[in-house]
C-alpha cells in the first residue's frame, strides 16, 4: 500500500463520461436489482408521519457488487436496500448498471442518503438517493448537473445537519465544486451556501441558540453561515490555512480553527454567538504549530484533541495531544506516525490509526486520556476506507467508525495476515470488521468496501 497525500473536496479531480465509467466499474457496477423508486419528491419521504422505524446500533455497508445493506454488530440481521431487497417481486431488473456508495445515516436512524452512479449505454448519471430504511423505498434528493465525482471513489460527500431537518452535500456544479443544503421542511431544490475549492465544513449542534449553522473553509477563507442563501453570515478575519475542516463546538458557541496571525502559526479558538453572529470575540491561541494540523471537540466541549505534523510534505501526522480548554497542560496520547484519531460517543477515549511504514499495514489504537494506549487490530484498509482515514476530520462529523455506546468500531479491509498479500481486499474483496475497543477481538461480519454505524 502506497501512502499517498489525496486530493480530496478541492475540486473536479476527475471528469467526463469515461471517469464516471471508471468508477461505476470500480464500485462493482452491473446488472442489478433496484429497490423500489418512489415517483414522489423527496418531501414526502422526509414528512414526519409518526410511523418511521428508527435502526438501533445497526451497521450500514457497501458490498463488493456496490450494494447497500444492513447488519447488526453480530453478523445476524442483514438486509438489503438495494439489490435482491426485501421488496420481493416489486423489485425489477434494469438494463444497466447502478452502484452505490457512501452511506450516510441520518440521526433519528430512520433513513439513509447514499451515492448512486447510474449507466445506461453511453448516458451517465451520478446522484444522491434517500432510502427509508423501514421500507426500502428510495427517493432521489439530488440530480447531478455535472457528471463527475469530487475524487476518485467518492461520487459525493454527503452530510446530514445534526436536527435531520437538512442534507448538505459538496458536488461538482458547472461553478465549480458546490457546498449544497436541501431542507426538508422546503419545496426547494438544494441551495447553494458555497462554491470553491477545497472546500470543508462542519454542522453545529440539533437544538441550542446556534443550532443548524455551518462553520465553513474555502481556499483560505472561513465563514459560519445559517444553512440558507439569505440567512446571516459573517466572515472570520483570519488567515485560515493549515488544516481541513473547521470545529463548531458541541454548544455551537465557540470555533476552532487554524490560522496565521503576526508570526504565530497555530490553532485557535474564539467565541462566535448565534446568528447574525454579532458577538463574535477575538480569537485565543490554543496551540502553537508549524504545519497541518487536525483537531476535534471533545464530545463535551471540555477539550480539543489535535493531531500534528512535525515537517509539511506528508499525509501522516505524528503528534496526537489533548489540549484542555481551561488552559491546564496538553495531554499526549500518541507521538507515532497516524492517519487519523476519532473520539467515542461519550468521550472517555479516542481511537487513533497508526501506519506502520516498514509492513505497509494499519493499527488501530484506543486510549482514555491520560492512559495507557492498547494496541487493537493490525490491517490493509480498502480505498474507500483509506478516503475516510484519509480525511477523517470532516469523515467523523458524518460517518461513525464508533458504535453508539462506545465499545467497538468497524473497520473495513484486511487483518494482518491476509494484509501483505492483499493490499486491502482479497480474491473475495475487503471486509467489515467489528473491533471491541477493550479486547482487540475482531469479528468478521461482512464482505464489502465500506461500512458506517448508526448514530443511536
Amino acid at each position: 500500500m502506497k501512502i499517498t497525500r489525496l486530493r480530496f473536496l478541492g475540486g473536479l479531480v476527475l471528469g467526463g463520461l469515461a471517469t464516471v465509467l471508471l468508477l461505476a466499474c470500480l464500485a462493482g457496477c452491473g446488472q442489478s436489482s433496484q429497490p423500489v423508486e418512489d415517483p414522489e419528491s423527496a418531501e414526502g419521504q422526509a414528512e414526519a408521519d409518526g410511523n418511521d422505524i428508527a435502526m438501533v446500533n445497526r451497521i450500514a455497508y457497501i458490498n463488493n457488487s456496490g450494494d447497500l445493506l444492513l447488519i447488526n454488530p453480530d453478523g445476524t440481521g442483514e438486509e438489503r436496500i438495494t439489490g435482491d431487497v426485501r421488496a420481493g417481486l416489486l423489485s425489477q431488473v434494469l438494463q444497466r448498471g447502478d452502484s452505490y456508495s457512501w452511506p450516510t445515516w441520518s440521526p433519528d436512524g430512520t433513513r439513509l442518503a447514499a451515492s448512486r452512479v447510474s449507466i445506461a449505454g453511453n448516458d451517465a448519471g451520478l446522484s444522491v438517493q434517500l432510502f427509508d430504511v423501514s421500507t426500502g423505498r428510495m427517493t432521489p434528493a439530488y440530480e447531478n448537473e455535472v457528471p463527475a465525482p469530487v475524487a476518485d471513489g467518492a461520487a459525493h460527500y454527503i452530510y446530514w445537519s445534526p436536527d435531520g431537518r437538512y442534507l448538505s452535500l459538496l458536488a461538482p456544479t458547472r461553478e465549480g465544486l458546490a457546498l449544497l443544503v436541501r431542507d426538508f421542511e422546503g419545496n426547494e431544490d438544494a441551495a447553494t451556501l458555497g462554491v470553491g475549492a477545497p472546500l470543508y465544513y462542519h454542522w453545529g449542534p440539533a437544538s441550542g441558540p446556534a443550532s443548524s449553522v455551518l462553520a465553513v473553509h474555502s481556499a483560505d477563507r472561513l465563514f459560519v453561515t445559517e444553512p440558507r442563501p439569505d440567512g446571516a453570515r459573517v466572515n472570520v478575519d483570519a488567515d485560515a490555512i493549515g488544516f481541513r475542516a473547521p470545529a463548531l463546538s458541541p454548544d455551537g458557541a465557540q470555533l476552532a480553527y487554524a490560522a496565521t496571525q503576526g508570526e504565530v502559526h497555530g490553532v485557535f479558538v474564539r467565541d462566535v454567538g448565534p446568528p447574525p453572529f454579532e458577538d463574535m470575540q477575538p480569537p485565543r491561541l490554543l496551540a502553537e504549530t508549524t504545519s497541518l494540523v487536525a483537531f476535534a471537540w471533545e464530545p463535551n466541549g471540555s477539550a480539543l484533541a489535535v493531531s500534528e505534523q512535525s515537517s509539511r510534505g506528508s499525509p501522516l501526522f505524528n503528534r496526537l495531544s489533548v489540549y484542555p480548554l481551561d488552559g491546564s497542560e496538553p495531554v499526549v496520547l500518541a507521538t507515532e506516525s497516524h492517519l487519523a484519531f476519532f473520539w467515542s460517543p461519550s468521550g472517555d477515549r479516542i481511537a487513533w490509526v497508526g501506519v506502520d511504514a516498514a509492513s505497509r499495514e494499519m493499527d488501530v489504537s484506543v486510549s482514555a486520556v491520560g492512559g495507557e494506549p492498547r494496541s487493537l487490530f493490525r490491517f490493509s484498509p480498502t480505498g474507500e476506507f483509506f478516503t475516510h482515514l484519509s480525511f477523517f476530520d470532516q469523515y467523523a462529523y458524518s460517518h461513525s467508525l464508533w458504535s453508539p455506546d462506545g465499545s467497538a468500531l468497524v473497520v473495513v479491509g484486511n487483518e494482518e495476515q491476509e494484509a501483505s498479500r492483499r493490499n486491502g481486499s482479497g480474491p473475495s474483496g475487503g471486509q467489515v470488521y467489528v473491533v471491541d475497543a477493550d479486547t482487540g477481538t475482531a469479528l468478521r461480519i461482512a464482505s464489502g468496501k465500506t461500512a458506517v454505524w448508526s448514530w443511536n
